[in-house]
């Protein structure tokens, strides 16, 4: 995962946390909740990742919580009527990033995936040996 429930908590605060995941809204924390959304933005993540680096990553920079923290509230708000529109708007950036690096226009300074090689459209030149009989006598 890309962050982790007590990154969520540093960004935001433990309260609205436990709002965010207590589904009857009792003030419970659901700690599986949580783990679902932090699994589901990471997965989102990677999915964009994948395109220029080998996943799963082998060191992960930093720039990539706040990222994941951002999707994974905007997972743990769909639906309950809890989404805001700053939440709506970070999940809006951070998809975008998301993109940028999948297009190759922002860099996470790691090693890129190797390109695979396509033979399909390559055209390959050699040269014949020179002629030894020509036509007619």
């Amino acid at each position: 995962m890309y962050a982790v429930k007590q990154d969520i908590i540093n960004k935001y605060d433990e309260d609205t946390l436990r709002y965010w995941s207590s589904k009857s809204h009792d003030g419970v924390m659901n700690d599986a909740v949580i783990d679902d959304a932090l699994n589901n933005a990471s997965s989102i993540m990677e999915g964009y990742i994948a395109k220029r680096y080998n996943t799963p990553l082998s060191s992960v920079p930093p720039l990539l919580k706040p990222y994941c923290v951002d999707i994974a509230v905007f997972e743990l708000a769909a639906g309950d009527g809890l989404m805001t529109d700053d939440i709506k708007e970070r999940y809006s950036i951070a998809r975008k990033f998301l993109k940028d690096v999948a297009s190759g226009l922002f860099t996470l300074g790691l090693a890129r995936k190797e390109e695979e090689q396509s033979t399909v459209n390559t055209i390959i030149f050699s040269e014949a040996p020179p002629r030894r009989f020509k036509r007619g006598l």
